[in-house]
Formats: structure tokens, C-alpha cells, sequence
């Protein structure tokens, strides 16, 4: 019964290779590739070999589950990215847009801030009213250093905002490697000159030797820590100009949080570590 099966269906492929021009004109004539017997071994092989040949993922193998999983979750990352990311400012709500792109600027500002709230209190707690003095006129530099150096990332925003709407990526990744170029620079030489310098700034406006003595480490490793911030900063500002204004506080939060876990331990000296007084909370900047 199969061989008579096989003879039947040779026929039937024949037949309908003699009678396809006839009855459809306008379609080509089956060719050999066109027709493959069930049960021929040889075709079935070739069609395996030109799949895959044709395929790189069948070439190497079938794509295992792991590999499908991995696939599928990059997609949904990149999906929930553009979601904010990609979005159309142009249509819609005004104050809509206005409140979903400023409020996650608002809390990365916040905790942003922290760090110089959390600094005082471990100051109270070590070094007294000293190092509190001391360690507000850190910071005061630390601020302006910060707000000098923030006129380049904001000139790179208003760079990147135009060229996005250009279509211009070639012009964006430029703009960007460029920007992050001069930031280091910049932010290394005001750091040399910084270390440097800082007790001659301390001293400068009037504080005493055991204000400046408690602050001065401080302030250096602070300039110290510019460097960092400086790239930092850049690569938030490059995103927010993008649309995306959720990846900078997600990573302003984490930075805040590795910051007030590590404080104590390096003012303290707990779990083995240094005690390096106010100091520390500098060096826990710098590990955040």
C-alpha cells in the first residue's frame, strides 16, 4: 500500500507540473526545489543543509531556551525604556509633560542634597562645632566648583536637544564624546589645583587653624571626588536631554544610599575601617 501510495502522489505532481501553465498562466512552473517528495532522503537533506546554510542560528545550532528567555528580556527592557524615553513631547497635555519630565529632576535633586545634611551631622557627632565651621566652608567650594563646571553640561544639553530633533545621531554621539572630553579635563585640572591649594582656602577667609585642620582633608578629597561627579553629571545631563529623566535619579538614589551606608563606617572606623573623622565622609563620596 505505500509504494502504491508513493506512485500515486509521483503522478499527482507530474499531472499538476503538465497542467499549472495551462490553468494558471500568470504563475511560474514548479521547479525541482518547488516539489519535495515525503519520502526522499536526498531532499530532505538538502532542504535541512539549505536551511541551515541560509540561517547562522540554525548553522551553530538551534537557538536554546535560555538564549529565547535572554532575548525576550532585553526586548521588554528596551521596550520599558523607550517607553519614557522615546515618548512625543509635541502633542498632549503641556503640563502633563512639563510634571512627568520634572519630577524625578525633583527627588534626584533632593537626594542630591543629602549628602551635604548627612555630612553635617556626621561632623556634629566627631569633631564638634569645629568641624562643622570647617566642613560648611568645604562644602560652600565643593558648590561652587559644581555650579561653575554646570554651564558646560548645560551648553552640551542645549547642544544634544537640537540636534536630537535633527535626527542627527552621528551629531549626538560627537556632541556627547566631546562634552564628556572637555568635562575631564576641566574637572581634572580644577581637582590638581584644588588639593593643592585647599588650606590656603580655608585660610583665606578668616577661619582658625583647628577649623582648617579639621576641614582641609575634606575639601581635598572632595575636589578629588569632582572628577567622578563631573562624568557623572554629563552622562544625566546627556540622558535628560534624550527624554530620559528616570535613569539619572535612579542612579542619584543608589549613589545616595551607597553614601550614607559607608559614612559612618569610614568617620567611625567601624567594621575594621580607617577612622578618618569628617574626612571619611568625603572617602564615602568618592566609594558612592
Amino acid at each position: 500500500m505505500s509504494g502504491r501510495a508513493d506512485a500515486l502522489q509521483t503522478v499527482f505532481v507530474l499531472v499538476s507540473e503538465e497542467c499549472r501553465p495551462r490553468l494558471f498562466p500568470g504563475l511560474p512552473p514548479l521547479g525541482k526545489k518547488d516539489v519535495a517528495l515525503p519520502d526522499d532522503p536526498r531532499a530532505s537533506n538538502e532542504a535541512g543543509q539549505d536551511a541551515r546554510q541560509g540561517d547562522p542560528d540554525l548553522s551553530s545550532g538551534a537557538l536554546s531556551v535560555d538564549d529565547s528567555r535572554t532575548a525576550r528580556r532585553q526586548q521588554r527592557i528596551r521596550a520599558g525604556s523607550a517607553r519614557y524615553a522615546d515618548r512625543d513631547l509635541t502633542t498632549g497635555s503641556v503640563p502633563r509633560h512639563l510634571w512627568s519630565l520634572s519630577w524625578p529632576q525633583m527627588v534626584g535633586g533632593i537626594f542630591g542634597a543629602l549628602d551635604q545634611i548627612t555630612d553635617l551631622f556626621w561632623a556634629g557627632l566627631s569633631g564638634g562645632v569645629a568641624a562643622i565651621g570647617g566642613l560648611g566652608a568645604a562644602q560652600a567650594y565643593a558648590r561652587i566648583v559644581t555650579t561653575g563646571r554646570n554651564g558646560l553640561d548645560l551648553a552640551m544639553q542645549a547642544m544634544l536637544t537640537r540636534a536630537i530633533g535633527a535626527d542627527r545621531m552621528d551629531l549626538v554621539n560627537r556632541i556627547v564624546l566631546q562634552a564628556l572630553m572637555l568635562n575631564g579635563v576641566i574637572a581634572s585640572l580644577i581637582a590638581v589645583v584644588g588639593i593643592f591649594t585647599s588650606a590656603w582656602l580655608l585660610r583665606v577667609i578668616g577661619l582658625s587653624e583647628t577649623v582648617v585642620e579639621a576641614a582641609v582633608l575634606y575639601l581635598q578629597l572632595q575636589f578629588v571626588g569632582s572628577v567622578g561627579q563631573a562624568f557623572r553629571q554629563s552622562t544625566a545631563h546627556a540622558l535628560q536631554a534624550h527624554g530620559d529623566v528616570i535613569t539619572p535619579m535612579k542612579s542619584t538614589m543608589a549613589m545616595r544610599v551607597i553614601h550614607l551606608g559607608s559614612s559612618p563606617i569610614l568617620v567611625f572606623g567601624l567594621f575594621g575601617a580607617p577612622e578618618m573623622g569628617i574626612a571619611g565622609a568625603a572617602a564615602a563620596n568618592i566609594v558612592a
